[in-house]
C-alpha cells in the first residue's frame, strides 16, 4: 500500500483557477491604479493635505495643523517621496500605490484559508473588484495604506491564535500601529484585534513579568492614538456623518451614488438574498 496522500484533482483545479484569478485580477488592478493615479489630477483632500502637511513637512501631532485631513503615515511618506521625486500627483500618491501588492498579498492570504469555496470568491470579488474599495489606493489619502495594514494586522492575528510566539506578536501590533498611523478611523477595529492580541497573550505560558511588558506594549500606543482623537474633538476636527441611521446614510447614499437612487435599497436586498442562495447551493 502507498502511503501518498490522494488528491482531489477537481479541488486542485479549483484553487488553481482561484489563484491564477486572483494574480491576473491584481495585476490588471495595478497597472489602472498606476495610470489613473499618473493621469488624473488632485482631489480637494489631496491638496489640501500637500498644502497643510506635506509641502512643508509639518505632519506631527501637535506641530501641525490639527486636522483629522492629515494622514499621519501618509503625509510622513508623502513628504519623503516629493522630497526625492518632486511635486508630481503620482509622487504624492506612491506610498498608496506601492501599499496595493501588499494588501493583495495578505488579502490572499487571508481569503485561501476560508473553508468554503464559494465564500472565498464572494470575498475576492468584494475586495478586489470594488472601485470603491481599489480607488483608495490610487490617492494621496491614507485609506489605502491603512487597508493593507489592516489584513496585515488579521493575518499575523490568525497566526497568534495558531500558535503564540512572540516575532508574530510584534508584527501584529507594528501593522495594527502602522494602521492607526495611516487612519485614526480604524481604531475601533484595531483595538478588538488588540484586545484579542492581550487575551492570547495571558493565555500563553510566558512569565508574568513579559505578559506585563507584552500589556504595556500594546496598551500604551494605544492610548497614544485615543489622545490623538480627543485631541482632534477639542479642535472640533472629528468628522461626523448623517443622523437617520446606518442603513439610510450609509447604505442608501452608496447605493444611489453607485446605482439607481429608486433601486438602491432592493438590490441590496437582491444582492443578501443571492448571497445566502449561493451559501445554500455551496453546502448542497
Amino acid at each position: 500500500m502507498s502511503n501518498v496522500p490522494s488528491v482531489n484533482l477537481k479541488t486542485l483545479d479549483k484553487k488553481r483557477l482561484y489563484q491564477r484569478s486572483f494574480i491576473v485580477v491584481s495585476i490588471i488592478a495595478w497597472v489602472y491604479l498606476i495610470l489613473r493615479a499618473y493621469a488624473n489630477p488632485l482631489v480637494f483632500d489631496e491638496a489640501t493635505s500637500y498644502f497643510l502637511f506635506v509641502k512643508n513637512g509639518t505632519f506631527w501631532p501637535g506641530q501641525a495643523y490639527w486636522s483629522a485631513n492629515n494622514h499621519f503615515l501618509n503625509s510622513l511618506l508623502g513628504h519623503g517621496s516629493v522630497l526625492v521625486f518632486g511635486p508630481q500627483e503620482w509622487a504624492l500618491r506612491l506610498p498608496s500605490l506601492i501599499a496595493f501588492p501588499f494588501y493583495a498579498l495578505f488579502g490572499f492570504r487571508l481569503m485561501s484559508k476560508l473553508q468554503s469555496t464559494v465564500l472565498r470568491w464572494w470575498a475576492f470579488v468584494l475586495f478586489f473588484t470594488s472601485h470603491g474599495i481599489l480607488e483608495f489606493f490610487g490617492y494621496a489619502r491614507g485609506y489605502g495604506l491603512m487597508l493593507c495594514f489592516i489584513l496585515g494586522s488579521l493575518w499575523y492575528l490568525r497566526a497568534l491564535y495558531l500558535q503564540f510566539r512572540l516575532s508574530t506578536l510584534y508584527y501584529l501590533l507594528l501593522f495594527s500601529f502602522l494602521a492607526l498611523l495611516s487612519n485614526l478611523s480604524c481604531l475601533p477595529l484595531i483595538g478588538l484585534i488588540l484586545l484579542s492580541s492581550l487575551y492570547l497573550s495571558w493565555r500563553s505560558r510566558k512569565s508574568v513579568g513579559l505578559k506585563i511588558r507584552l500589556t504595556a506594549l500594546t496598551v500604551l500606543p494605544f492610548l497614544f492614538h485615543l489622545w490623538w482623537i480627543l485631541k482632534l474633538r477639542e479642535h472640533r476636527e472629528l468628522y461626523y456623518g448623517g443622523q437617520s441611521g446606518f442603513i439610510s446614510d450609509s447604505l442608501n447614499s452608496l447605493g444611489s451614488m453607485v446605482l439607481h437612487p429608486d433601486l438602491s435599497p432592493y438590490i441590496f436586498l437582491a444582492a443578501g438574498g443571492l448571497f445566502l442562495i449561493s451559501l445554500i447551493i455551496g453546502k448542497a
